[in-house]
């Protein structure tokens, strides 16, 4: 039978989740760090693993919603223009957007993808010194984006091929825990001129097949690695998906704020603070010996 405070942490990471997604902090570097202080998720690298899928899947069913209105605009645009002929100029920005996504997500899968089978595994094995080295990325990235001060002046419609795998080839990055999806893209966008509200349609926009892409193929690799789902763990498990989905939502209206304000500083100080208590790592604080019995 589940304990109730299993329930709670599986919550606790949810909320994690959830509020992280959204933030240029890294999500699954913030659930791998309170995974690693509590001692939440018992097992090995695939119960991680299939932990992090569920949550992340749960944070896309939020970004879905929150679209909702864009991704039907977009997709019926583009429907209009490729599919009923309708050649309006409207329709055609829209459908070119669309092509741009389908390349900066093509250019990403593939490099992700290798990266994933060769690097990533061994990540996991040296959690403290990773999460520190993928913060402080974090940190460079976002502080650059004030440091630089790039001129914004594309919107959706003067997105070109350039920008699109430069924000591909950014999400790249993220697969380090501790580096920023959310971050990552969004400085890309904005070293190549989008406006700010641009950049986070595209970089929102990828999230979309990205998350959903990589995470039903981390539930296969788990599934077939050899991670055994105990059915008792089902409700924490819709406790930790339903407490994410909410989390993402109202975290998204802070990072709205939070980009168009001007303060991603804030969130730099904060990685590059979590970066140096990560390298000084008192008595094992942030590998589980802090709370070991």
């Amino acid at each position: 039978m589940v304990k109730f405070i299993e329930i709670l942490g599986f919550i606790f990471l949810g909320l994690i989740q959830g509020l992280t997604e959204p933030l240029p902090i890294s999500s699954k570097g913030h659930v791998i760090l309170f995974n690693n202080i509590f001692g939440i998720i018992k097992g090995g690298e695939l119960d991680i693993i299939f932990f992090l899928a569920i949550v992340h899947l749960a944070s896309l069913v939020a970004i879905i919603a929150i679209f909702w209105d864009k991704i039907t605009t977009l997709l019926t645009a583009t429907w209009n223009y490729f599919i009923k002929k309708e050649k309006t100029q409207m329709n055609h920005a829209y459908a070119r957007y669309f092509v741009l996504l389908l390349i900066a997500f093509a250019v990403f899968t593939p490099i992700a993808f290798i990266l994933g089978e060769t690097i990533a595994p061994k990540l996991f094995g040296d959690s403290t010194l990773v999460l520190a080295i993928g913060y402080l990325i974090t940190s460079v990235l976002l502080l650059s984006s004030d440091f630089f001060n790039f001129p914004q002046f594309k919107t959706f419609k003067d997105i070109r091929l350039p920008d699109a795998i430069t924000i591909g080839l950014a999400q790249v990055i993220a697969i380090i825990p501790g580096a920023s999806r959310s971050g990552t893209t969004l400085i890309a966008g904005m070293s190549r001129n989008l406006d700010r509200e641009s950049a986070i349609d595209f970089s929102f926009f990828l999230f979309i097949p990205t998350v959903l892409g990589a995470n039903v193929y981390y539930i296969l690799k788990a599934l077939t690695g050899g991670f055994i789902f105990n059915p008792e763990m089902t409700i924490p498990y819709i406790f930790a998906f339903i407490t994410s989905t909410i989390a993402t939502f109202f975290s998204f209206k802070l990072f709205i704020y939070s980009v168009k304000s001007k303060k991603l500083y804030f969130f730099a100080i904060y990685t590059l603070i979590l970066a140096l208590l990560l390298l000084w790592n008192p008595s094992g604080l942030f590998d589980g010996g802090f709370f070991a019995a």
